[in-house]
């Protein structure tokens, strides 16, 4: 017997996966609830409210996340993100691109996004990483702009 996560259909690929913890029955909605933030190899990305993707069972097909500017491009990442964290971007030829997340445009499912990284014709995003806010250096720069 054979157990099947997910049907995909032909063409169809895992790109990234993440798991999204949902509050339990009756909980209040966090006033900072986590993003979906997508990236694509060609340096286009945007964020998208968690709520925009329904829970799939077992057996299930997956569910768009973003449309592609040309179909050389692929999704490289879809991973979640809060508003005060920051994405870097990492590209083959080694560039580092690190942008906050509220900078990054929400946007729908069906949307391409927004141009993230401006690439050369022969290079793409390598890599990305999403970076948690440092609530220590948050802490410091309050107590700075309180001391002055």
């Amino acid at each position: 017997m054979r157990n099947v996560a997910w049907q995909l259909r032909d063409g169809d690929e895992i790109a990234d996966m993440d798991v999204v913890r949902s509050p339990p029955p009756g909980a209040k909605k966090p006033r900072k609830a986590p993003m979906l933030v997508a990236v694509t190899e060609g340096g286009y990305g945007k964020r998208m409210p968690i709520d925009l993707f329904a829970t799939k069972g077992r057996g299930g097909k997956g569910m768009i996340a973003i449309k592609f500017k040309n179909d050389e491009d692929r999704l490289l990442a879809l991973t979640q993100a809060r508003g005060d964290g920051e994405v870097l971007l990492i590209t083959q030829k080694g560039t580092l691109v690190r942008q906050s997340v509220n900078k990054i445009s929400e946007q729908g499912r069906m949307a391409t996004g927004v141009q993230l990284q401006r690439l050369d014709a022969d290079d793409g995003v390598a890599s990305v990483a999403v970076v948690a806010p440092d609530p220590d250096a948050a802490a410091a720069a309050n107590y700075t702009d309180a001391a002055t």
